[in-house]
Parts: C-alpha cells; structure tokens; sequence
C-alpha cells in the first residue's frame, strides 16, 4: 500500500510534472488497483472453495449499498465519473452480507472500469413487490 500511497500523493501534486513521470504515476496506480483486485479474487475464490458457510444474517442493504458508493466515490471522482446511489430507505434483507457485499463491489468496479470519463454510474434500489431490486 506505501507504492499505492506515494503514486497517488505523486500525481496528487503533478502540477509541473512532465506528462511522461504522470502517464507512469497513473500507470502505477492502475497496475496496483488491478493486483489488489486480482488478490481479493483469490482470497475470495480460496474461501469459496472451503466448505461454504452461509451466515445469515439481517442485512439493511441501505446502509451496505450506501457505504460502498462512498468507498469508491473517490476512486470515481478520479476518473471524472460521477458516482451516486438512489437507494430507498428501510430496506432489509436475510444473506450473507460479505458475500453480497463482494456482489455489490463487483457490480461498482465494473461499472466504473467500464463507464468513461465524464460519465456517471448510479446504484440504484427500489423494492419490486417484497423484494428488493438493485440496478446499476
């Protein structure tokens, strides 16, 4: 995380930087965004692979949908994406909520990977019935 750290500050402060030293900053940073992900897919897929334990649990997707748009809400500032959540209040449901929790940040990192700048990403919730329905 210190590389992460100190690419970030680097091209935080790029002003007067040549645009070669920012392209390798910003290269940097994307390699590094990539092998972290590569690392909780396998962490993720090693702990898949054991017998499964279900911990279900109450899980108010409001909250859970919410903190995630604000985790990555940097990152999409970043990249001049606008990164926002519609979701209803009071909407409550029964699952593992870190494994839908790595559900839901898949869905934003693909989004964000996929939508280019000046675009905008929106993780959305409503409920259909007495189910809860999420869209980005």
């Amino acid at each position: 995380m210190a590389i992460s750290t100190n690419a970030e500050v680097a091209l935080t402060y790029a002003e007067g930087m040549r645009t070669s030293d920012r392209q390798k900053f910003q290269a940097i940073s994307m390699a590094i965004e990539q092998m972290s992900q590569l690392t909780e897919d396998l962490l993720f897929l090693t702990r898949s692979d054991r017998v499964s334990s279900f911990a279900a649990q109450r899980i108010d997707l409001t909250t859970l949908l919410t903190d995630l748009v604000n985790l990555y809400k940097p990152q999409a500032d970043n990249k001049q994406i606008e990164l926002k959540a519609e979701v209803q209040r009071d909407l409550w449901l029964i699952g593992d909520e870190a494994k839908l929790a790595r559900a839901f940040t898949n869905l934003i990192q693909n989004a964000l990977q996929y939508t280019s700048a000046g675009g905008e990403v929106e993780v959305s919730c409503d409920r259909i019935g007495r189910e809860p329905l999420v869209t980005t």
